[in-house]
């Protein structure tokens, strides 16, 4: 990292502590600390080694400074009933839940949750591992934290509506958010980001905290982005008995990372991670995900599926790791890509890291291409060329979309998988 954007991020960053707690800014120092002592990550990072988004993080000159509105118009709202969060550029502006959900939840905007000293598992001596997480947590001022009760189980999924406009062009911008569910709780969570910007650099970050017996259903389009780096984080710790499943389906993505740690800490937890990649012409997505088998009969699985075309590039490094104490583990991954060109490519790097001896984890990953007698045998019933493939690669990525529960949300991602290679 140059002097010259040290000595910025230092004078910004002492700008930008003033309107903090004591407490808030020393939380915010420590993490600023370990960002400058770590800088930027380089491809000489093992975890970093296939990542090209860190190439273009000059490309955003300044950090996004927020600003506030009491609206957003013209916000593509989905056309069934759910309740609503809307972050414009980084920062929480507004919510709409319905009268039967809204006692069930507390949505608070960030500042005020770290102001008021409500730190919960955030202590302020926390340090992220990952530098680029450091640098969100420095920077993060307005995003928002929502605790679902106890016992509350919502009856619409939420939808989160992050709008980012030319405000935040050419520019650095962050987005921190954290997600609490009390014992015995249950919701569904969509994730959906409207991109009016340009050449960005967005480092996003969302933090889930599970406590007993609560259930996360938690699902992310990441689409039409067509000029803008992301990077974005999520982080679940989840305690006894609780349950994630999380999905993330990208198409028309330019570049983004995608890291995901799961922390399965107390026994029954079980994490089930969902990944779908359809990237074309110079797309570029890379999944990172960890996750932490911390406790005796936690169980995690990883599918994914991988579309690529054009001179499109894909990479999936998914990690299993067993602690000493955490007997029977039950770990699953497997990676499938599928080659549309040859000038597409995709690195797959499955790990296991396993202290335990009495355990089930199994890993594996393939590439192929699309079956010829399969295509032929769609022509002869009377499908062009095109339409057999069309047909071959949605039923590829339909395979992990049908594991969506909810109807309505199935219902999107299908949409998109119909309409891809039209």
């Amino acid at each position: 990292m140059s002097l010259a954007l040290t000595d910025y991020f230092k004078n910004e960053f002492n700008f930008s502590i003033k309107k903090n707690t004591s407490e808030v800014s020393e939380f915010k120092k420590k993490n600023f600390e370990s960002f400058l002592k770590q800088g930027l990550p380089t491809k000489l990072l093992e975890d970093w080694k296939y990542s090209s988004i860190i190439n273009n993080f000059d490309h955003a000159a300044n950090i996004f400074t927020s600003s506030k509105l009491d609206k957003v118009s013209n916000i593509p709202f989905e056309d069934f009933e759910h309740n609503k969060i809307i972050v414009y550029n980084g920062s929480f502006l507004t919510s709409e839940f319905y009268d039967v959900d809204k006692d069930r939840i507390s949505l608070t905007n960030l500042q005020q949750y770290l102001n008021e000293q409500k730190f919960g598992y955030l202590k302020t001596n926390y340090v992220a591992r990952n530098t680029l997480v450091n640098l969100n947590n420095a920077f993060s001022q307005d995003g928002f934290y929502l605790v679902v009760k106890e016992g509350s189980v919502l009856q619409y999924p939420i939808i989160i509506y992050s709008i980012f406009d030319k405000l935040i062009d050419k520019k650095i911008g962050f987005q921190k958010n954290i997600i609490e569910l009390e014992k015995n709780s249950k919701i569904l969570i969509y994730q959906k980001s409207i991109f009016h910007n340009n050449s960005s650099f967005l480092n996003l970050s969302t933090t889930y905290k599970l406590d007993r017996n609560s259930h996360l259903r938690n699902y992310i389009l990441n689409q039409n982005n067509l000029d803008n780096n992301i990077f974005r984080y999520q982080e679940f710790f989840l305690s006894k008995e609780c349950f994630v499943e999380s999905l993330t389906f990208s198409n028309l993505i330019r570049n983004i990372r995608d890291e995901i740690e799961i922390h399965l800490n107390d026994v029954l937890a079980t994490g089930n991670l969902y990944n779908i990649q359809s990237l074309i012409d110079s797309d570029d997505h890379e999944i990172k995900i960890k996750i932490f088998h911390n406790a005796e009969n936690t169980k995690s699985n990883q599918t994914a599926r991988c579309v690529l075309d054009g001179k499109s590039r894909g990479v999936y490094q998914g990690k299993i790791f067993v602690d000493s104490k955490a007997q029977k583990t039950d770990g699953y991954q497997l990676i499938k890509s599928l080659l549309l060109s040859d000038k597409a490519n995709f690195h797959s790097k499955p790990e296991l890291e396993i202290y335990a001896d009495d355990v089930k984890c199994s890993h594996g990953s393939s590439s192929s291409s699309l079956n010829p007698d399969e295509i032929f045998y769609l022509m002869t019933r009377g499908l062009t060329k095109l339409a057999a493939k069309r047909m071959l690669v949605k039923a590829y990525i339909a395979e992990v979309l049908e594991k969506i529960q909810d109807k309505y949300i199935r219902n999107i991602f299908l949409k998109i998988a119909e309409k891809i290679y039209e």
